[in-house]
């Protein structure tokens, strides 16, 4: 693709000093982040006391959570390790007299033994993740939970098994004595743990990150539809993708993994079954290589040590997860994120990615994803929670559902600016498309209980003597409450919807974070509706850290036609695709969009998508974008050649290295994941006017400014790449016996291209 020579760089003597000199303030650097986040975790620490009362209602609960989950399927243990050689060493080793010891495998035959081990490893990675998830301990346990991410992370972690005996025995060792009495103890545990076993830490920390991704708010919506535990398995869990440093979970999107399990006609249906059965047959034989000494019990007798503490380990993340927010509510203040220590924390964990890794790692483990924004999410969470029952959560759910079917579809968006007075930039006033009349009149209705409000938003109004008063309690303390004649009362309960609105509306709206935050009008009226059953200032502040997502109390469906920006950018309310005028004579036909290899008929919209927001930043026709890429790689994101490229436009080795990213993980990614390499190729320069300025610059960057000059000669200062050994390297482009290529060949070579490659009724927009 592209023209320049990978070289090994020798270093001076003074420069290996430097390197040397460089490590050891590394060190030093690390040393001290180390010792700051230590003393800083000590003083976030609280004293956690419980009275006898909440510590029994905490073990009832954690037993009945437990035994929801002893009832599910063992996927792995009954489909994959049954028949196996696996099985057959672990019967082996489960007839050693040690296992007498346990009085839960006394007098059990080996077979009951090896269960009893899959179920306490099933039950414990189960509750983890439902914990990780959000799933409601009253709910039912999903199917994607038990069918899909346990058993492809049971494989996962079997696959971590595969070293020695001894090593095996050590790490799991190592597990059995971390102490997880307190923050700060963990957080050394984890350090000390990941320095002894690098390798097995590593793979922790990218199961870490799957659960993390999972959790993001933005994936949730794709998880009832996980069907394909190996497809899972493969695509996300062992993408190379996590090994990538500095990586930004938030920034991946589900879709990009190109998962079958979001596949919606039988015929991929189909196809998605045959290849789960091939591919459980593949995990069912591979596993057979996990290492274990008949005659040793030591690697099960750990295990067993490990998943019997797994309910002591939950009971006591619990307690550190409470301490850790308690400790919230003592240094951040409302309004603030970051305060007192914690400043100095943060500065810690910048200079030290050992440090910060662990310390994210460590806050994975308490179920806070997505580092310090999980603990702020879960922070704002319980002050949620604080303020919700059931009642208020169906009257939430209730209003809206009522809300979304009654609505108006009219633009209401102006009417509100010049009711309250509004001040919004001109790309969020769809956000302000609210059928108020609508929405009062489903208040209106729903509204028939104390329960259902929260009393001080009441006491809040300017009329609320008639709405709350001031009574004694049983103990003779004053206290607030909701007048009986209000809820028989329409007119009362009128005239509070009326001031609520007119009080909290400017408010809400002259919060202009939170503007930007939410999505559509049905998120403004979500955040109204809850401010009466919550209070507005928790519902804004929840939304914004993601706490609250309006998705958990009802169906939420954006209408696009709402947004007059996104209008603007969008072909129409079904593909949502870019506005074709700005994209240089495209008429919003992607040629050869079925022709892109590897990519499940679902995610091609996605594709088209991503083709052409990528052509809107580089002011380019996204069909010139699709020829490179058909040209290149035949759109087989797996393509490579002898000169090592590799992928859509065949990247070459050192451009690669330049991105950061190896040939490996390049070719390991889906079609849609690679288009963010592609645009991050292109993206270093613009000024894309053609075609031929697109492949000038994959070719040979530098003969773009003599883009307009034929007698121009394609070659390079250093003899390594001379004009002969260009034209020798690319018979294509140079004419038959020719020692060079100059412009006016290259022209010619694009005309072919055109000629050949593009369809008849693309090729108008080449010229």
């Amino acid at each position: 693709m592209e023209y320049k020579q990978s070289t090994v760089e020798k270093k001076s003597p003074q420069e290996n000093i430097s390197q040397g000199e460089n490590l050891e303030k590394r060190i030093i650097e690390e040393q001290k982040a180390e010792k700051w986040v230590n003393v800083s975790l000590h003083q976030l620490e609280g004293k956690q006391v419980e009275t006898e009362t909440i510590q029994k209602a905490d073990q009832l609960k954690n037993e009945i959570d437990k035994n929801k989950y002893e009832k599910l399927p063992l996927q792995t243990y009954n489909e994959i390790v049954k028949w196996t050689e696996l099985e057959q060493r672990m019967l082996k080793v489960f007839t050693h007299p040690d296992f007498e010891n346990y009085p839960e495998m006394k007098g059990k035959s080996p077979e009951q033994r090896a269960e009893y081990l899959f179920r306490k490893i099933n039950v414990a990675i189960s509750r983890f993740y439902a914990r990780k998830l959000g799933v409601n301990i009253e709910s039912p346990v999903p199917e994607y939970l038990y069918k899909v991410i346990v058993p492809a992370t049971e494989w996962f972690l079997m696959d971590v098994l595969r070293g020695g005996q001894e090593n095996n025995v050590q790490f799991l060792w190592e597990l059995w004595k971390m102490n997880v009495e307190s923050f700060s103890a963990l957080f050394n545990g984890v350090r000390n743990f990941s320095q002894k076993f690098s390798g097995v830490y590593s793979q922790a920390k990218k199961l870490m990150m799957v659960s993390d991704f999972l959790s993001l708010p933005q994936q949730r919506w794709i998880l009832d539809k996980l069907k394909n535990p190996y497809d899972f398995y493969q695509k996300l869990m062992k993408n190379p993708v996590w090994d990538k440093e500095n990586l930004d979970i938030r920034t991946l999107n589900i879709s990009e993994f190109s998962l079958q399990d979001l596949q919606h006609s039988s015929e991929e249906l189909q196809n998605g079954q045959a290849q789960l059965a091939q591919g459980l047959e593949m995990i069912r034989s591979s596993i057979g290589w996990i290492q274990m000494v008949d005659s040793n019990p030591n690697t099960v007798k750990k295990l067993l040590w490990i998943v019997g503490i797994a309910d002591t380990f939950f009971q006591k993340t619990d307690v550190i997860n409470t301490a850790l927010l308690n400790s919230l509510d003592k240094f951040w203040g409302i309004e603030t994120t970051l305060q007192s220590f914690w400043l100095d924390v943060f500065e810690s964990l910048k200079s030290s990615k050992l440090v910060k890794g662990v310390f994210d790692f460590v806050l994975g483990l308490l179920w806070f994803s997505w580092w310090l924004d999980g603990v702020q999410r879960w922070w704002r969470r319980r002050e949620i929670e604080k303020n919700l029952n059931p009642l208020k959560r169906e009257f939430i759910s209730d209003v809206m559902k009522n809300y979304s079917e009654k609505k108006e579809k009219s633009d209401f968006s102006q009417q509100i600016v010049n009711q309250f007075k509004v001040k919004i930039k001109e790309q969020d006033t769809f956000k302000l498309n609210l059928d108020m009349e609508t929405l009062k009149g489903s208040l209106l209705e729903k509204l028939n209980s104390a329960d259902q409000l929260n009393v001080a938003v009441l006491d809040a109004m300017p009329s609320k003597s008639f709405f709350v008063e001031r009574v004694k309690n049983s103990e003779w303390k004053e206290q607030l409450q909701i007048k009986s004649e209000f809820f028989s009362s329409q007119e009362l309960k009128q005239k509070f919807i009326d001031e609520y609105f007119q009080i909290v509306l400017p408010k809400i709206l002259g919060n202009d974070s939170f503007i930007r935050k939410i999505k559509s009008s049905d998120d403004l009226a979500f955040a109204l509706t809850s401010g009466i059953a919550i209070n507005v200032d928790t519902v804004v502040l929840g939304m914004k850290a993601d706490a609250l997502l309006p998705s958990e109390f009802f169906e939420t469906k954006v209408v696009p036609d709402e947004n007059k920006q996104e209008a603007l950018e969008k072909k129409d309310n079904e593909t949502g695709l870019v506005e074709h005028k700005e994209l240089k004579g495209y008429d919003g036909k992607l040629m050869r969009l079925d022709e892109v290899k590897g990519l499940a008929k679902i995610d091609l919209p996605s594709f088209q998508k991503k083709v052409e927001d990528i052509s809107k930043d580089l002011e380019i026709n996204p069909n010139w974008l699709m020829t490179v890429m058909f040209k290149e790689s035949g759109l087989d994101s797996t393509a490579s050649n002898k000169s090592w490229a590799a992928g859509l436009i065949q990247f070459m080795p050192k451009t690669l290295q330049s991105m950061k990213i190896t040939r490996k993980e390049l070719l390991a990614m889906s079609p849609l994941m690679q288009l963010d390499y592609v645009k991050k190729f292109y993206e270093k320069n613009k000024g894309y006017n053609s075609l031929k300025d697109l492949y000038l610059e994959a070719f040979f960057p530098a003969a773009r400014k003599y883009s307009n000059n034929p007698d121009y000669v394609f070659e390079s200062p250093s003899e390594w790449l001379s004009a002969e050994k260009i034209a020798k390297a690319n018979p294509g482009i140079a004419p038959k016996w020719a020692t060079r290529i100059t412009m006016r060949d290259f022209d010619n070579y694009i005309a072919g291209i055109v000629d050949k490659n593009v369809p008849e009724e693309f090729k108008s927009q080449f010229v």
